[in-house]
């Protein structure tokens, strides 16, 4: 005879568990799968890039290629079309390091949020439209992202440190 039992699933395992969801939508390629265009488009722009990988993905129904790699000691990205026009940048800095106005506007809308992460989002002349933020807000997992007078423009959130919230999965034992 088989038995049924509840499993508890908690409100980080579900965070994480979307974002593998998310992340089968996102499909890493290999040096010889890069589009030409963007490997050239690339190799001009940025000369001392190590450590590059790419990832082929659907935003908004159009594919984007994103190439994560190393420059001048940063951790950034670039996010291209398939005839290799650069769409963004995007570049890790320090927490401590964010313009006033994005940082002043974090903390009215999360006074309690912790910066964890954060990245300039540029655009292809380099002028600086915004910030995508990872903060921690009262148990809470945040995602911002700001354009550069520090108006939030999209906000997420999860249970970072909450109990487990019961889900009707049976499993036989």
């Amino acid at each position: 005879m088989m038995e049924s039992s509840m499993v508890s699933i908690s409100a980080l395992d579900l965070f994480f568990l979307s974002s593998l969801v998310m992340a089968a939508e996102e499909n890493r390629l290999s040096r010889e799968q890069i589009l030409p265009a963007i490997s050239s488009a690339f190799q001009k722009q940025f000369l001392d890039a190590r450590q590059a990988s790419c990832l082929q993905e659907v935003k908004d129904g159009k594919t984007v290629y994103e190439i994560e790699f190393k420059h001048n000691g940063n951790t950034e990205a670039a996010f291209y079309t398939q005839d290799g026009s650069l769409l963004e940048t995007e570049k890790a800095i320090n927490t401590t390091e964010l313009p006033a106005l994005i940082a002043n506007s974090i903390k009215r809308a999360h006074p309690n949020a912790v910066v964890k992460q954060a990245e300039v989002v540029s655009s292809p002349d380099g002028t600086v439209r915004g910030c995508e933020i990872d903060a921690t807000a009262r148990g809470k997992m945040i995602g911002l992202a700001l354009d550069s007078s520090g108006k939030i423009l999209s906000a997420d959130s999860a249970d970072a440190y909450s109990a487990p919230i019961p889900l009707p999965v049976e499993v036989a034992t």
